[in-house]
């Protein structure tokens, strides 16, 4: 098997695996508190889906795209704080973006149900 088809499958079975992860945990979160919910699902879809970079950690400026997930486990497993601190950045800035986007999305839902009924 070559180089290529491993990447491709491997990133195949990683959103895969995001997107089921995500269902369960949404319907298990169903019953919570709004903004709970849409704090752990926007972490959620931060680390799974959010690009952050995963830097060398040796030579400055070399660095690959990854999921913020791959990138600050990649960043742990070869000791690099600085990269790190910057994957820790990166994913809180989706995580703000995307909770704000849900949040927004929900009350635009809420609001026009609200109308509909009226």
């Amino acid at each position: 098997m070559n180089e290529d088809t491993l990447i491709l499958i491997v990133l195949t079975l990683y959103l895969v695996g995001g997107y089921f992860i995500s269902k369960y945990v949404s319907k298990a979160l169903l019953n919570k508190n709004r903004i709970f919910r849409l704090t752990i699902l926007s972490l959620l879809y931060a680390v799974f889906f959010g690009i952050g970079i995963a830097s060398s950690g040796g030579n400055h400026g070399i660095g690959f795209p990854a999921p913020n997930g791959i990138a600050l486990y990649m960043m742990a497993k070869i000791d690099n704080t600085e990269g790190l601190l910057n994957g820790i950045f990166t994913l809180t800035i989706w995580w703000m973006v995307i909770f704000l986007v849900m949040n927004v999305s929900l009350k635009k839902k809420l609001q026009f149900e609200k109308l509909k009924e009226d």
